[in-house]
């Protein structure tokens, strides 16, 4: 703590300058942390979904892991906060296109394949109505 007395109004401005660029240092700093955790936690839930979608499929699941490592590894050294905003935005895409849309099927006989669903692709059926209802 200093003495704002004794202090000259030069050195007072200094220390307040001062404290001004380390707070926007540790600002940008959190920045960054957000942007690393947001990245890490896209990584995480890739995996997570992979694991999930390709349950039983060695072979998917091998390219899966691959594919999401060497995409990840490609862009590490990013520091275009544009970009990584862009690319996390494509990772969530890649996301929900495995968890909403991908169905797992497996030969079983020729020209027979077995559809695995998962639980969250169920739908409720709806009937289909060729013809416009009239609304009164």
């Amino acid at each position: 703590m200093c003495d704002l007395s004794s202090m000259r109004f030069e050195d007072w401005r200094q220390q307040v300058q001062q404290a001004a660029l380390r707070s926007t240092a540790a600002e940008e700093e959190l920045c960054v942390m957000g942007t690393r955790l947001k990245v890490l936690r896209v990584f995480k839930d890739l995996h997570k979904t992979r694991r999930h979608v390709f349950k039983d499929d060695d072979g998917a699941l091998t390219a899966a892991r691959l594919k999401i490592n060497e995409e990840f590894k490609k862009n590490k050294n990013e520091t275009s906060e544009e970009n990584i905003k862009e690319m996390l935005k494509t990772a969530r895409a890649v996301e929900t296109i495995l968890r909403e849309n991908v169905i797992q099927g497996e030969h079983v006989e020729e020209n027979k394949i077995l559809l695995r669903p998962r639980q969250s692709l169920l739908l409720d059926n709806v009937p289909y109505s060729d013809t416009p209802r009239n609304k009164t």
